[in-house]
C-alpha cells in the first residue's frame, strides 16, 4: 500500500476514466466490424486524456486485426454493388461502357481476392469525447469517436459506422462515377 502513498484520487480516477473510455472504444470497433469480419484482435493504448469541466477526451493508438468472413469476392458489399449498377445500367450503357464497366469489376475482384482468408491488419488513431456523470462515469449517451484521417486530423466516427462494407450503394455510386467522368475522358469512350 506504500506504493500508493503519493498517487492522487485525480490520478486514480483518470486511469478508470481511461480504462473505460478504452473499453468503449474497443466494443464500438467490433460493433462495427463484427457484420463483414472475423477474428477482429484490438490492442488500444492511451496516447493522452484530458477531463475538464465535466468532459473526458482520450486520444488512442489502436491495432486492429481482423479476417473478412466472405469466402469470395463476390459475397462482398462493394463487388454486390458494381454489379447492382452494371444489372441496373446496361440498357443504358454502350458496348465499350460495359467493357469498361467489366474491367474495372474484374480489378476489384482480383485485388480483393488477396484479402480472402487472410488477416489484415490496420493501425489507426481514434479519439473519443463523452461528459461524465457527476461521480465521474462515462454517460454512454453523449460517446462520440473519432477516426484519423492519417493526415493528423480527425473525423467523425460515423464514417466508419456507414463505410461502404455497410451500403451497397457506395459502390454503385463508384462504377457509376467511374464511368461518367474517368472512362467518358478517354479516347474512344463514346464509340
Amino acid at each position: 500500500m506504500d506504493n500508493f502513498k503519493n498517487v492522487s484520487s485525480a490520478e486514480v480516477g483518470r486511469g478508470i476514466v481511461t480504462n473505460e473510455l478504452s473499453n468503449t472504444l474497443k466494443a464500438w470497433i467490433i460493433k462495427n466490424e463484427a457484420q463483414y469480419y472475423k477474428n477482429i484482435s484490438i490492442s488500444i493504448t492511451p496516447v493522452n486524456v484530458e477531463i475538464k469541466d465535466g468532459k473526458v477526451e482520450g486520444t488512442f493508438t489502436g491495432t486492429v486485426s481482423e479476417m473478412l468472413k466472405a469466402k469470395t469476392p463476390e459475397e462482398l458489399p462493394a463487388i454486390r454493388g458494381m454489379e447492382r449498377f452494371k444489372d441496373l445500367k446496361k440498357g443504358e450503357l454502350s458496348p465499350n461502357q460495359i467493357s469498361a464497366v467489366n474491367k474495372e469489376l474484374s480489378s476489384w475482384v482480383t485485388e480483393l481476392k488477396g484479402y480472402i482468408g487472410k488477416t489484415e491488419t490496420l493501425n489507426i488513431d481514434f479519439k473519443v469525447v463523452a461528459d461524465l456523470s457527476e461521480n465521474g462515469n462515462i454517460l454512454p449517451e453523449t460517446v462520440n469517436f473519432f477516426a484519423d484521417n492519417s493526415m493528423g486530423d480527425f473525423y467523425s466516427g460515423e464514417g466508419w459506422e456507414n463505410s461502404y462494407y455497410n451500403d451497397n450503394d457506395m459502390d454503385f455510386y463508384t462504377v457509376h462515377h467511374y464511368v461518367t467522368y474517368c472512362y467518358a475522358s478517354q479516347p474512344g469512350a463514346t464509340e
